[in-house]
């Protein structure tokens, strides 16, 4: 037996739901991100989790895995590509700090796949700005880099609005 003196949070006692969402397309943003090292050792990744904004599935969780240094040169440059795209949706023409992609509405593709290791999964196939993104010049880019780093948000994905 274990002493838990624990309140119950009756607005929080959903449990995570893990199975796979229908293939479709959904407005989610990136709410985080990390580099990681590959369990080998011997490339990273850069790991982003994206909320689901809207919808039956509103708040769900995806993920998705760029192997931006690896040594199989075509999932290094899958990786690339994927990151180019998410980048040039939003008019980055250069990334200093994955917190930069936070916090930005898009459409995206999920599709399911079936892997004999992990069964059925959700795979992140498109990222699309919405309403054509927010293209922004390099000085505006660092501006809102900095902005994005201290500000406080009431939601996640609602824009931060510069002083």
């Amino acid at each position: 037996m274990a002493e838990l003196n624990y309140t119950v949070d009756m607005d929080d006692a959903e449990e995570q739901n893990f199975e796979p969402i229908p293939a479709g397309d959904y407005t989610a943003c990136i709410v985080e991100s990390s580099m990681n090292e590959t369990k080998s050792g011997t490339g990273e990744y850069l790991k982003l989790k994206y909320q689901i904004l809207e919808g039956k599935y509103k708040n769900r969780i995806l993920y998705e895995i760029l192997n931006l240094i690896n040594n199989n040169k075509d999932t290094e440059s899958y990786a690339r590509r994927t990151l180019n795209a998410i980048g040039a949706e939003f008019g980055f023409s250069f990334i200093d700090d994955s917190e930069q992609l936070h916090d930005k509405p898009m459409i995206i593709k999920v599709v399911q796949k079936n892997s004999d290791q992990y069964g059925v999964q959700n795979v992140i196939k498109n990222h699309s700005a919405i309403d054509g993104g927010s293209r922004e010049t390099p000085a505006q880019e660092a501006e809102t880099s900095a902005t994005t780093k201290t500000a406080k948000k009431e939601m996640p994905w609602k824009p931060v609005t510069k002083k």
